[in-house]
């Protein structure tokens, strides 16, 4: 098995899921799946890992996401 787990934690609502994601996916899969598990708009979250806000674009790899990563979402301050 090629794939990996991830935790993803909605810190607006206290919940999380656990995902399972390969290295080259993109970041949209993790977008697609928070929009479709929480029904929340993308304009008001982020998403993080650590200290680092988490941007579509790029590969699970390139942001060093790998088994056992934890992220969050955050509200967007920026947001509606």
């Amino acid at each position: 098995m090629n794939g990996m787990i991830v935790k993803i934690t909605n810190l607006i609502n206290e919940s999380h899921i656990m995902m399972e994601i390969n290295p080259q996916d993109q970041l949209e899969d993790i977008f697609r799946a928070i929009r479709e598990v929480w029904n929340i708009d993308e304009s008001i979250f982020v998403l993080k890992r650590g200290n680092d806000l988490i941007r579509r674009g790029n590969t699970m790899d390139s942001y060093g996401i790998c088994d056992g990563t934890e992220l969050e979402i955050l509200p967007n301050p920026m947001g509606q």
